[in-house]
């Protein structure tokens, strides 16, 4: 017998709702948000137990934990789904597990690590790191910006901060050392992150191989793996192209009218666009291949002639760089699909898609 198993997850309790498949309400309890307590919980259920959650900060941790003991758990993304007036954390589990007993969980969300467990934490890390550098460097610069002082190197090295600090008035000189300070700090621990990255990723060989593909670096190839973790779970370069951001969305509306006696369809324009909702580190990762083989202009490289042949047909430069990375993207898939390395000529070879 099923069971459908909702859960709402908080700090320190969870309210788990057990639903039957007619969709009966069995039982509702709360339970100490510890892997223990919840494994206990869920054993003195008898049946098949499928669970559903909320994607949230402990949905990782509670996949992890409570995969070996259910038929199944699903990890939800909620956003735009429909709720009810009364909310409640009774009402939210009972909600979960009903929809997914009825088949109304449109998004999920992917938590399986496979092999790479600590690559994930690493590049998860690397990213949260790399924005406080970054973030500490704009600090700085809006400083000096508002004293209309110019930065002459980004970098900061000792002697720019020298000129920088004389350049203030006496009273914002201790303030600004004490960014100069993070500043510091910040890059003490992203270079240390940047090593313990890239010594791990250099541990997996399907890095190697994801690197033959051009403007796909050490650091590219990590997060590439990191958030697909399995390449099969595409099965078309379509759905990928749409997990990166890459997928054409069109939107019409009123495309009905009367002729006569007969209600006609006709063609009215389309807002064209690109999908909001899809994973951003993905994203940046194949843009970024695509702006580094755009900027190295090899003549060579087949990638950078589809880009010149497209801005020589008229097509704006931004749009011929999405369309190289939406290639990138999908020759990268098939790379780690086949195990294969990139090859410029079988690229060649390869028939236009009839979404480009």
């Amino acid at each position: 017998m099923d069971r459908y198993i909702g859960i709402d997850a908080h700090t320190t309790s969870s309210t788990v709702a057990v639903v039957g498949p007619t969709g009966r309400r069995l039982r509702c309890d709360v339970v100490d948000t510890q892997a223990k307590a919840l494994i206990e919980y869920l054993r003195g259920i008898a049946g098949d137990k499928h669970v559903c959650l909320e994607e949230g900060q402990q949905a990782e941790w509670l996949y992890e934990v409570l995969s070996p003991h259910v038929a199944d758990v699903t990890v939800a993304n909620i956003r735009g789904m429909p709720s009810s007036d009364n909310k409640s954390d009774e009402s939210d589990a009972f909600t979960r597990a009903d929809d997914l007993r009825l088949g109304r969980i449109k998004k999920r969300v992917y938590k399986q690590r496979g092999t790479f467990g600590e690559l994930r934490a690493l590049v998860h890390v690397y990213d949260k790191l790399m924005g406080d550098h970054v973030r500490a460097q704009n600090r700085i610069r809006s400083v000096f910006r508002a004293r209309g002082i110019e930065v002459r190197d980004p970098r900061y090295p000792p002697e720019e901060q020298t000129r920088l600090l004389n350049a203030l008035p006496v009273y914002q000189r201790q303030a600004a050392e004490l960014l100069f300070a993070q500043l510091t700090a910040t890059g003490v621990t992203r270079k240390a992150a940047d090593d313990a990255l890239t010594a791990e990723a250099k541990k997996h060989s399907m890095a190697k191989l994801l690197m033959t593909m051009p403007g796909m670096g050490i650091k590219r190839a990590a997060q590439m793996m990191a958030v697909v973790v399995d390449p099969n779970r595409f099965r078309t370069k379509q759905q990928f192209w749409s997990y990166c951001g890459f997928a054409i969305q069109t939107r019409v509306s009123s495309e009905w009218e009367r002729v006569g006696r007969e209600w006609v369809r006709i063609r009215k324009p389309m807002t064209r666009g690109l999908n909001r909702a899809h994973n951003n580190m993905l994203k940046n990762v194949f843009k970024g291949a695509a702006k580094t083989v755009i900027a190295t202009a090899d003549p060579q490289e087949p990638l950078y002639q589809d880009y010149l042949r497209l801005t020589e047909a008229s097509t704006r430069p931004d749009l011929a760089r999405l369309t190289v990375a939406r290639k990138i993207a999908a020759t990268s898939l098939a790379m780690w699909k086949r195990s294969e390395t990139y090859n410029p000529e079988a690229y060649r070879r390869q028939p236009e898609s009839r979404d480009e």
